[in-house]
């Protein structure tokens, strides 16, 4: 008869002295790992004054913009303007990074901006770029 080593432990066979002293080296770890828990869990209840929900607001929320006063209501950007893009390659799009001129603004019902730019470097023109993706660059500061 083989004896089959998917079996359950026989209880009734004896432990050598190593696999008694591995055995209790893991029951130790267990315990361990247990006790580590239970002060983690302690520790987190005592400390904690708001819910989960607010403590993750707080360390993953960023905070909150400050509002400029303004007398009157200027488009972020004007035709003319040299700015730089930020890059996108998400689906459906395939636009580089690089600096160019705005010539065109489009505002959407929704309070949106898009621009279109045409790039300095190899003369492309790159539409519905959310402003997100938009930053100026002083005159004084682009590079030739």
């Amino acid at each position: 008869n083989e004896e089959d080593t998917d079996t359950p432990l026989d209880k009734s066979k004896k432990l050598s002295k190593a696999e008694q002293k591995a055995l209790a080296k893991f029951h130790k770890n267990e315990k361990d790992k247990d006790t580590i828990k239970t002060a983690n869990i302690k520790r987190m209840k005592e400390t904690a004054s708001h819910d989960i929900e607010t403590i993750e607001t707080k360390l993953f929320s960023p905070p909150a913009k400050k509002v400029l006063f303004a007398t009157k209501k200027v488009d972020p950007f004007q035709v003319g303007d040299y700015v730089r893009v930020k890059s996108d390659f998400s689906p459906n799009k395939n636009r580089p990074a690089g600096t160019g001129w705005v010539t065109q603004t489009l505002k959407k019902d929704d309070g949106s901006f898009y621009l279109s730019v045409q790039y300095q470097l190899d003369n492309t023109k790159h539409g519905m770029i959310p402003i997100s993706d938009v930053t100026a660059i002083p005159l004084d500061l682009r590079q030739s």
